[in-house]
């Protein structure tokens, strides 16, 4: 079985979607299925994890919406060499190129939502997203399996698209385990987000303020892309004026080496956002890594991982996160536990084992729409 994954980019500043396809590709591979990618070219470098993927890309041929004619006259003519299309980036056109080509060629074909379908995603560029939506995306979703990564993001996606849900699946996002040796836990917190706005990193250094008016200040240490150069600016003046030299480093983004080795290292990873994460996968590399995880319950997993005990969670607002870091900073049984029920609760889960298990049952039983 050959799957073609058809995606606008897979430059490492894309996040989530990258990560995603990636991580899909490997999952796959346990099972002896093979993936490709068609991607259009980026100045960026690759994600992590192509180096074994046969990669097709294309020349962009327009600003808007990411549109290509020579991705769309190759899978045209190519989608027949494929089992199943799986599609990401619900409003920009290499999805709707590769779904009207798999409908022509009687090709099952999926498309991942990856959070876009959310209310709070669907605010922003409101009208544009309507127009796109009537004239373009919910006939070409018709035609495909749209794929969530959790429960509760369907749901979500339901409360303003019911209709798109007719035709839906559940199926997870694999996750590494750490492959490293234990290591000693050291005396600093890692932050892991992109800083955006959205990611609540401001109200994180306010509550390091907060702490260090009650005399705690630990090292925090940020990796993550700035989206937001502004915004970063405004994050440094804050930490500059309100906490001790050196209490807070953004390093912006590091190789996955590295980033392994500070998750392995870290005290405890601690995830703010202000928005609804459909997965939250650094939350889940953390558990994976063994590291207690502080996270933003605006995260759509946090909620039912709590309950597994296999992280803490918090409100974005500065006094509640300042409240759960300290009481995590101070409590190390605590910490040992959690470091105990995150990789369990992922090797259940979400290994790439265990996904691509999933996912090559929901390929076998795909039907042409």
């Amino acid at each position: 079985m050959k799957v073609l994954h058809v995606t606008p980019s897979i430059g490492a500043d894309q996040g989530g979607v990258a990560t995603a396809v990636a991580g899909l590709c490997s999952a796959l591979a346990t099972a002896d299925k093979r993936c490709d990618v068609a991607t259009l070219h980026s100045d960026v470098a690759d994600a992590a994890g192509f180096a074994e993927i046969t990669i097709h890309r294309f020349e962009r041929t327009g600003r808007i919406a990411a549109a290509s004619r020579p991705m769309r006259a190759w899978l045209q003519r190519h989608i027949r060499d494929y089992d199943a299309v799986v599609a990401h980036s619900i409003w920009l056109e290499p999805l709707h190129y590769a779904l009207r080509a798999a409908r022509e060629a009687r090709v099952p074909a999926f498309a991942m939502a990856h959070g876009m379908l959310d209310p709070h995603s669907l605010a922003y560029h409101r009208f544009r997203k309507w127009i796109r939506w009537r004239t373009a995306t919910a006939s070409a979703l018709k035609h495909a399996t749209l794929v969530f990564t959790c429960e509760q993001e369907r749901e979500r996606a339901g409360q303003q698209n019911p209709g798109a849900l007719q035709q839906s699946l559940v199926l997870p996002l694999p996750v590494p385990m750490a492959t490293r040796p234990p290591v000693p836990r050291e005396d600093f917190v890692l932050m892991m987000s992109r800083v955006h706005p959205r990611k609540a990193v401001l109200e994180a250094v306010q509550a390091l303020a907060l702490l260090r008016q009650r005399g705690l200040s630990p090292r925090v240490v940020h990796a993550g892309h700035i989206e937001e150069a502004e915004y970063a600016a405004e994050v440094r003046r804050l930490s500059e004026s309100s906490l001790e030299p050196g209490a807070f480093t953004m390093k912006g983004p590091l190789p996955g080496p590295e980033l392994a080795s500070l998750l392995q290292r870290c005290r405890l990873l601690w995830v703010p956002t202000n928005q609804p994460e459909n997965f939250g996968m650094s939350i889940m590399e953390g558990m994976a890594a063994g590291a207690p995880v502080l996270a933003s319950r605006t995260a759509l997993l946090v909620g039912e991982l709590e309950r597994a005990g296999a992280v803490v969670g918090t409100d974005p607002d500065p006094a509640a996160m300042a409240e759960q870091l300290e009481a995590l900073l101070q409590s190390e049984s605590r910490r040992q536990a959690l470091s105990q029920a995150g990789p369990a609760y992922v090797a259940q889960h979400y290994t790439p084992q265990v996904v691509g298990a999933a996912w090559l049952a929901a390929l076998k039983s795909a039907r042409c729409a």
